[in-house]
């Protein structure tokens, strides 16, 4: 075994124990240039590690939006039972998380799908994860993390458009957590359960809640 491969199975094993592992630690798994950017566009292992429990609780499958490196994803399936789905543009982005995924140990339990969230198949009883995805697409260019997916006013809307279509199609008691917010939604429909401050953001759980049926009107006699 090399010294690289002996180094993830120790944070695998830290990690599956509940013990702290440091940001510059884990992320030193990731190739070098995705390494140093990780901070800036990726959650921190102790929000991966309190969201994915958090989502876990109630759901066999949690699907990050968005999934980059698959920092969450590899933190979340090791941390506990639950299947992981991520979903990320990228495709570079995608092959590097499969890698980790394979160093880590949890490649049985962890996928990673290239696209959009306008290709994402929903089941309707996934729990949903959240790191502000969409925010790339309208901030500066010398804030995106590369050139190679569209960014524009008009990918942010639409892509806000496909995840309300995502929510709307979400069972009643699904979850869903966001950390540092999530574009404009304002969550209409969901009940927000609990908030932790973590890493200088704020994490957020909230619940889709069952909808009031339409009053029934009839003919007073």
């Amino acid at each position: 075994m090399d010294a690289g491969q002996s180094f993830a199975q120790q944070i695998a094993e830290s990690l599956r124990n509940g013990l702290p592992v440091s940001d510059r630690n884990f992320d030193a798994l990731l190739p070098a240039d995705l390494s140093r950017v990780s901070a800036r566009y990726w959650s921190p292992v102790a929000v991966a590690m309190l969201a994915s429990r958090w989502l876990a609780q109630d759901s066999s499958r949690v699907v990050d939006i968005g999934s980059g490196g698959g920092k969450f994803c590899t933190i979340g399936a090791l941390v506990t039972g639950a299947r992981f789905v991520g979903i990320e543009q990228r495709a570079r982005l995608v092959v590097e998380a499969r890698a980790l995924a394979q160093r880590l140990g949890v490649a049985d339990r962890v996928e990673f799908v290239h696209g959009d969230v306008a290709d994402l198949t929903i089941d309707k009883r996934d729990a949903l994860y959240l790191f502000n995805p969409f925010e790339e697409s309208v901030r500066p260019r010398e804030d995106w993390l590369d050139d190679s997916i569209e960014h524009s006013v008009a990918k942010f809307h639409a892509d806000l458009d496909s995840m309300e279509a995502v929510f709307e199609m979400l069972a009643s008691g699904a979850k869903v957590v966001t950390y540092e917010g999530f574009g404009t939604h304002s969550f209409e429909g969901f009940e927000l359960l609990r908030t932790a401050e973590v890493r200088d953001g704020r994490l957020s759980c909230w619940r889709k809640v069952a909808r009031r049926s339409s009053p029934v009107i009839g003919v007073i006699p």
